[in-house]
C-alpha cells in the first residue's frame, strides 16, 4: 500500500529540517469527511501561536473567521466539481485566520484535493502570512473610500454654489422663483430642494418695526 499524504509530508519535513527553521509557510492536511487536521507543520507555532497538538485536536472551522470559513467551504464544493475533470486543480484564497492571542491574521491559502490509496479524500494546502500586505491593502481601500466621499461632497457643494450664484427669475410681487422647466416655487422650497439649507423664520429689524407700528394702529381707539 502506498504512503499517505501525511507520511510523505513528514518525510519531506524531516529531510528539510534545517531549511524548515527559516520557513514561515505552514503545510497542512485536512480530512475532507471530518474537516479535521491530520497533519500540520511545526511552523504553525511561530506564525499563529498554536502548538501542533492543539491544531491536530481541532477542526478547520475553529481556526477561521466566520466569513472566511464560508468562503473556504464554497471553494471546497467548487473544487470537488472541478476535481472530476481535473484532479490537479488548485485553489488560492485569502482568509482571515485566528491567532492564539485572540486576534486574527490574514493568510494566502493554496490547496488541492488528493485521494489516498484507500480512497479517502484529503485537502492538502500551504498557508502564507500576508497580514502586512493585507493591512496596507485595507488602508488603501479606506483612503480611496474617503477620497470618493470627498469628491461627492465637492460635487454637492459645487451644485449648491451653482444654484446660489446663478440668475434666478423671481416674481417681483410674491417672490416665487421659476425653475428651468417653467415651474414657480416658493423661495424656501426652491432652495431647500436644491441645497441642504434649512430655514428658520424670524423678522428683520425693519419688518419688526413695521409690524409693531401696524399693531399699535390697530390697538388705538
Amino acid at each position: 500500500m502506498g504512503k499517505s499524504v501525511e507520511e510523505k509530508l513528514q518525510e519531506q519535513e524531516g529531510k528539510l529540517s534545517l531549511l524548515a527553521r527559516g520557513l514561515v509557510d505552514v503545510c497542512w492536511v485536512v480530512d475532507l469527511a471530518t474537516m479535521q487536521y491530520t497533519y500540520i507543520s511545526k511552523t504553525v507555532e511561530r506564525t499563529r501561536g498554536f502548538t501542533v497538538e492543539e491544531v491536530m485536536k481541532s477542526q478547520v472551522e475553529d481556526h477561521l473567521a466566520p466569513g472566511s470559513y464560508r468562503t473556504v467551504m464554497t471553494a471546497i464544493l467548487d473544487g470537488l466539481k472541478e476535481y472530476e475533470t481535473d484532479p490537479d486543480v488548485k485553489k488560492t484564497l485569502e482568509v482571515e485566520v485566528n491567532h492564539k492571542d485572540g486576534g486574527t491574521m490574514w493568510f494566502e491559502v493554496t490547496a488541492q484535493l488528493a485521494k489516498e490509496p484507500d480512497g479517502a479524500m484529503k485537502i492538502v494546502g500551504v498557508t502564507r502570512d500576508i497580514s502586512r500586505r493585507k493591512f496596507y491593502e485595507l488602508e488603501r481601500e479606506k483612503l480611496i473610500g474617503q477620497l470618493q466621499e470627498a469628491l461627492e461632497e465637492q460635487k454637492r457643494l459645487n451644485k449648491e454654489i451653482k444654484v446660489l450664484r446663478g440668475l434666478l427669475p423671481i416674481c417681483a410681487e410674491c417672490k416665487k422663483i421659476r425653475d428651468d422647466n417653467g415651474k414657480w416655487w416658493p423661495i424656501e422650497e426652491y432652495i431647500a430642494s436644491r441645497t441642504e439649507a434649512d430655514f428658520t423664520h424670524t423678522l428683520c429689524p425693519d419688518c419688526k418695526n413695521k409690524v409693531l407700528a401696524e399693531f399699535r394702529i390697530k390697538k388705538e381707539p
